[in-house]
């Protein structure tokens, strides 16, 4: 059965409608309604800061460098995409969080309409109501980072590769680049998604532009900083976090003690650097010398040992693919009842297994049930290369890092549950 054979009603059809509505006004009201509380000190994480100065920098002359009083280094670890975002709002936090729970819904609006284009408004429905009622979303959403804006603009870049709008999903392909440097996973996939368009002129023009931002962007850091790479963060990331990680595993030692030892070695290494000078903000990550030296290291520890590293990227994909975000003590102080916390902590991580659950057995459905379309291939290596991309860093990982890839695999999931839902639906109807 097709999941739009009992459509044609105009009263099924606009109910469906209306509960798509619904659905988006949720998934609006769930991402704002922490704007119930006073003040703005909840909305600030760990990199908020961090972000705000950044923006600050461009305002006050400094290019893509933090300003804090006086215009910073030259920034290589973070891409300017999210700071240029926050310009608007350097001094309305609040309205950061207004803004991208509108961005929230309308991603939820866009994955329907995704799902629903060749499937029917049902699997539109079950796509937009996975979106919706997704935890870490909808806690990223509520504070400053970059989650919510790079899901958005992922997903309609990838929308816009299959509408075949080559020059909209070029600047949108580009644009994923420069909010979250995980957006590079998503350039292969626009292209083969134009390709199977048969846009090939649009295809290679994507693909050209996206190596040229790169490019310029690789030639900015190495002119400003002498560091020839897009950004320092994959090299960071990997000796902080993967190394430590695949040592510890191998070697059946605390974590903490792999990234002593890892952290010693360099040390040693950056002493016998005369012109090594540490990055007041990065430290070694955003100098030439310790960039350098922190991928080799790294890059020698997963070469060492191939399948340690696989195991250790393996379990971090199955973390951040199936398990639950852990609300944090106290919310920011949202919640202070600490019974009634530890309350909604224990429905939340139901709520989310649950919906997890479905998410995935979805997504298998689609790919069982006529899983010849290409289309569904390239929204589950859209959704898997996303979540592949932060897998290998063990010691930090978050259920947040998943946030881009679950509109994809929500669309998949739409798919594969319609026509079960429309079935029982029409029995339902019929006894």
């Amino acid at each position: 059965m097709k999941s739009g054979a009992i459509s044609s009603s105009g009263g099924i059809f606009d109910i469906r409608r209306l509960s798509l509505g619904a659905i988006v006004l949720f998934a609006f009201a769930a991402r704002a309604v922490f704007l119930a509380r006073g003040g703005s000190q909840w909305i600030f994480s760990a990199d908020a800061d961090y972000y705000l100065a950044l923006a600050q920098g461009f305002l006050n002359g400094c290019g893509f460098a933090p300003f804090e009083g006086a215009c910073g280094p030259p920034e290589v670890m973070r891409v300017p995409g999210y700071p240029l975002f926050l310009i608007p709002f350097v001094s309305h936090y609040r309205a950061v969080v207004l803004v991208q729970a509108v961005l929230g819904a309308l991603t939820c609006l866009l994955v329907a309409r995704v799902a629903a284009r060749k499937h029917g408004l049902m699997a539109g429905l079950i796509a937009a109501a996975f979106i919706a009622t997704d935890v870490p979303t909808i806690l990223a959403t509520k504070e400053i980072m970059s989650e919510a804006l790079f899901q958005f603009v992922a997903f309609l870049a990838i929308f816009a590769c299959f509408e075949g709008q080559g020059s909209l999903s070029t600047v949108l392909l580009a644009s994923c680049i420069f909010i979250r440097p995980v957006g590079l996973v998503l350039i292969p996939v626009g292209v083969l998604v134009l390709i199977a368009g048969r846009n090939w002129t649009a295809a290679l023009i994507a693909l050209g532009v996206s190596a040229l931002v790169v490019a310029g962007w690789v030639v900015r850091n190495d002119r400003q900083a002498g560091i020839s790479s897009f950004t320092v963060e994959g090299a960071a990331n990997l000796f902080w976090f993967t190394a430590p990680g695949v040592i510890a595993r191998h070697d059946q030692v605390p974590y903490a003690l792999a990234e002593e030892h890892l952290q010693h070695s360099l040390n040693a290494d950056l002493a016998r650097v005369n012109t090594y000078k540490p990055s007041l903000i990065w430290g070694p990550a955003a100098t030439p010398a310790g960039s350098h030296l922190m991928l080799s290291q790294a890059v020698a520890v997963i070469r060492r040992y191939p399948a340690d590293a696989a195991i250790v990227t393996l379990e971090g994909f199955a973390q951040l693919a199936f398990q639950p975000y852990q609300l944090e003590t106290g919310w920011h102080g949202f919640i202070e009842n600490k019974q009634l916390f530890e309350g909604i902590r224990l429905i939340s991580t139901a709520l989310q297994t649950v919906l997890l659950f479905l998410l995935w057995s979805g997504v298998v459905l689609a790919m069982v049930n006529e899983g010849n379309e290409p289309e569904r291939w390239l929204l589950l290596a859209a959704s898997l290369l996303l979540l592949l991309a932060a897998s290998p860093f063990a010691g930090n990982l978050n259920a947040r890092f998943r946030t881009p890839a679950i509109p994809f695999a929500a669309v998949l999931a739409g798919i594969g549950w319609a026509p079960l839902v429309l079935r029982a639906l029409w029995r339902s109807r019929t006894t």
